[in-house]
């Protein structure tokens, strides 16, 4: 059997997040189970956790260690998520590399450099890139055209927390009264496609992603993306990218960004003309694969 444990199932926190990543798993995964808790475990079973989660697994089961996120490098830049419940999370994130039998998964680059450049890790911290795969989502024949309440082109972007851009967002828009900024706000996944299907861009001004899926459904849709240097920038490279640690406090620079990336539009195709459903599912059972011949070989 295999689980994918985390703090919450896509039945439990919605379609945002690890739990959103948690469903689309179950179509890569045929058989897995998604828990909060782990039953009793046989030596047969292979258990894929949520980072620091991987710490509840006895050692000796086969553990697929799945990076959402650094938390050291989002505790590091965002100061509102400093508490003694995240202290604890970037411990426990710490502690997870020293346990033996795991192997490693990260949706972007940029998250397993993160985690290599801050805890110090040695060559044998090699995880694999695999990605999040999400559908394609088509756009408005004009996008730019697409009604938004003013008749103006429409930015959207996940803004809800400091991380993510709350405190900037505003600043940005306020220097483009020509455009409508839109934050995320959908009920279901018609409400996700409409989103987006109707945006002329997106805007991503997070500190600290993994690989955010809200940016994955952009690139998706192919739409131009205007991003910090976090998440899957280097994947997307399409995407007009911006420093997180100066850019974030030059909101006339974003908006010169923004207005540049909707001049020249986009220049390549998505990401996911290439990278494809049958790409991700294949990744995975080379993961899965990995686990059980390093858990044969510590035997």
């Amino acid at each position: 059997m295999i689980f994918n444990l985390l703090a919450k199932t896509v039945e439990q926190g919605g379609w945002t997040g690890a739990c959103r990543a948690d469903y689309l798993l179950r179509g890569l995964v045929p058989g897995i189970r998604s828990v909060t808790r782990l039953p009793n475990l046989d030596s047969d079973d292979v258990v894929i956790a949520d980072n620091h989660l991987a710490t509840q697994v006895p050692e000796k089961i086969k553990t697929i260690v799945w990076h959402h996120g650094c938390a050291a490098a989002h505790y590091g830049r965002t100061h509102s998520w400093r508490t003694h419940s995240t202290t604890h999370i970037c411990k426990m994130q710490q502690f997870m590399f020293t346990q033996p039998n795991r192997v490693y998964v990260a949706p972007s680059r940029w998250v397993a450099d993160a985690f290599r450049d801050i805890y110090k890790l040695g060559q044998e911290y090699q995880p694999f890139i695999i990605p999040p795969w999400v559908e394609t989502i088509a756009r408005c024949a004009r996008p730019e055209t697409a009604a938004s309440g003013n008749g103006k082109p429409i930015v959207i972007g996940d803004w809800r927390d400091e991380n993510k851009g709350s405190q900037i967002w505003r600043a940005v828009a306020n220097r483009c009264p020509d455009l409508h900024f839109e934050p995320l706000s959908f009920k279901d996944d018609a409400g996700r496609r409409a989103q987006y299907g109707r945006a002329a861009l997106y805007l991503c001004l997070s500190a600290s992603e993994g690989g955010a899926l809200a940016v994955a459904d952009a690139e998706a849709a192919e739409l131009p993306i205007v991003m910090t240097n976090t998440g899957n920038y280097l994947e997307f490279a399409d995407a007009c990218v911006i420093p997180w640690q100066t850019g974030r406090d030059d909101p006339e620079g974003i908006a010169q960004a923004v207005r540049k990336k909707l001049r020249e539009g986009r220049r390549m195709k998505s990401f996911y003309e290439h990278y494809t459903f049958s790409d991700a599912q294949q990744k995975w059972r080379a993961v899965l694969e990995q686990a059980r011949e390093k858990h044969q070989a510590v035997k």
